[in-house]
C-alpha cells in the first residue's frame, strides 16, 4: 500500500464541475491524479480551507473514499491507507446504495457523509 507523504494543499486541484463520483474520479485520472485522500486532521483542515477559498463551503465535495467493493469497508480509491476518520455523527449510514463519500460543512466543520455515487457534487483531485 502507498503511504501518505505529501502536503495535500500543495497538490490539490479544486474542480467546480458537478459530477457523479465515478465521473469525478475519471476527470481526476484524466489529469494524472485521483480524488483526494484525507489522512489527518491537518489534511482535513487544508482541504476545508481550499473549499472555503473557492466559495464552495455550502456544497458537497467528493473525496476518494468508497465502500463499493465491500459494504462497510471504506478504502481510498488511490490505494493509500490510514486510520483517520471524520464522519458526521450517525455516519456512515446503512445501505448498499450509499457507497461514496463527500465532505459537507456542518456548522464550522467539514465532516464526511456516505451517499449514493450517482449524486452530482464538486470535487478535489490530488497527486
Amino acid at each position: 500500500m502507498l503511504q501518505h507523504s505529501f502536503n495535500v494543499l500543495a497538490t490539490l486541484i479544486y474542480v467546480e464541475k458537478w459530477l457523479t463520483w465515478a465521473d469525478a474520479r475519471a476527470h481526476c485520472q484524466g489529469l494524472g491524479r485521483d480524488l483526494v485522500s484525507i489522512h489527518s486532521q491537518q489534511d482535513q483542515d487544508q482541504v476545508g480551507a481550499l473549499i472555503d477559498s473557492n466559495g464552495g463551503s455550502d456544497t458537497r465535495h467528493w473525496i476518494g473514499l468508497t465502500d463499493q467493493a465491500t459494504e462497510r469497508t471504506f478504502v481510498w480509491a488511490d490505494g493509500t491507507s490510514g486510520s483517520f476518520e471524520n464522519w458526521y455523527p450517525g455516519e456512515p449510514g446503512a445501505g448498499e446504495a450509499r457507497d461514496c463519500v463527500f465532505l459537507h460543512k456542518t456548522g464550522l466543520l467539514y465532516r464526511w457523509f456516505d451517499y449514493p455515487c450517482t449524486y452530482h457534487a464538486r470535487f478535489l483531485c490530488s497527486v
